[in-house]
């Protein structure tokens, strides 16, 4: 890759109001909001910005020295109820604002890290204009409501925007090489609420209930790990060549050529499995301790996904080396990310 080569630093986040429950209620004169969190016990701690890296490094330090962080800090839990009295201000029990906001920001999923990846990205990528948090924060609160100027510092704006934001979005952020952000916001589908809703829908890949619902295929050709590989950035020729050898696979195999839910599992040069084009993946693997999921070390060239940051810090997956020739037709293989969650899929070819 040549040094000059345009990119922007990319985060995708899901926007997903079923994140949170609200209820409207009345006593007297007053009317009350209350708002319920549903990521229940699966919440990482609000202090936990992701992968923590060294502060001297370089790219090999970002594949071999990562490590994960061990607060236990948490937000607000699936058991405990957010009040907001819509018509009066009590400024001496909470700051009413900040509170609304954060009920705003616990419908992006993986908020925290997310933001954390976008700034050590641009850190490492040597940007020179680094974005504060705030500012990034800004344009996703923007984004919800689809235009700018947006008063966020207005308390009817905001429960306005807790109330009737009901769609759910993938947030496409961008930054480029000169500190400019934008955002981009495309619809897509609402999930029913459900009981244990975070669990049953964006950890529902880990259900052994769950039937693989992906068409999943080998690449044909290693993929070269990269700073492109490990950050993620909207150089991406390396993934959309894979792509178009999927749509290949996928019109060979089935007779509807549509690219949903169909997925490339990619290798580096020494036939080692990294990831999807589009996940991080996770084999399923029996030893003598049993049948647990494998993904990809970082070092195999993957990407530093904030999904998968999630499910190796709760303990649903572990990391490992999968060789290419381990794959088979028929194997149940994990998809995720930050968008969609955790899927199953099922190797093809």
């Amino acid at each position: 890759m040549q040094e000059d080569e345009s990119y922007s630093i990319l985060g995708t986040l899901r926007y997903d109001p079923q994140l949170t429950t609200i209820t409207e209620d009345k006593e007297g004169t007053s009317t009350f909001l209350t708002v319920k969190s549903n990521w229940g016990s699966y919440h990482l701690p609000s202090d936990d910005n992701g992968y923590k890296f060294p502060d001297s490094f370089d790219l090999n330090d970002v594949r071999i020295k990562t490590e994960l962080g061990d607060s236990t800090k948490v937000n607000f839990s699936g058991n405990k109820y957010a009040i907001i009295d819509i018509t009066q201000y009590n400024s001496t029990k909470y700051d009413d604002i900040r509170h609304i906001r954060s009920i705003l920001l616990e419908r992006f999923l993986f908020y925290e890290q997310q933001i954390g990846r976008m700034i050590f990205t641009a850190k490492a990528l040597g940007l020179r204009a680094i974005p504060s948090p705030q500012s990034i924060q800004e344009l996703l609160l923007q984004g919800i409501v689809g235009h700018k100027g947006y008063n966020w510092d207005s308390r009817s704006n905001l429960i306005t925007a807790l109330k009737k934001n009901n769609s759910t979005y993938k947030m496409r952020i961008l930054l480029d090489k000169e500190g400019v952000l934008q955002i981009q916001r495309t619809e897509i589908p609402t999930l029913p609420y459900s009981i244990n809703y975070f669990y049953k829908n964006i950890l529902g890949g880990v259900l052994e209930s769950t039937e693989p619902t992906w068409d999943i295929f080998l690449d044909d050709y290693p993929i070269i790990s990269s700073r492109f590989t490990t950050y993620k950035t909207t150089n991406r020729d390396h993934y959309d060549f894979a792509r178009r050898v999927l749509q290949q696979k996928v019109s060979a195999y089935r007779t509807d050529d549509s690219m949903a839910k169909s997925e490339i599992l990619l290798f580096n040069k020494d036939n080692i499995i990294t990831e999807g084009s589009i996940t991080n993946i996770a084999v399923n693997v029996t030893d003598e301790n049993g049948t647990k999921y494998v993904t990809p070390f970082l070092t195999s060239g993957c990407l530093c996904g904030t999904m998968r940051y999630y499910l190796l810090k709760k303990g649903y997956i572990e990391e490992g080396v999968i060789q290419k020739s381990s794959i088979n037709v028929g194997d149940s293989i994990l998809l995720f990310n930050g968008v969609m969650g955790c899927v199953k899929g099922i190797v093809r070819g």
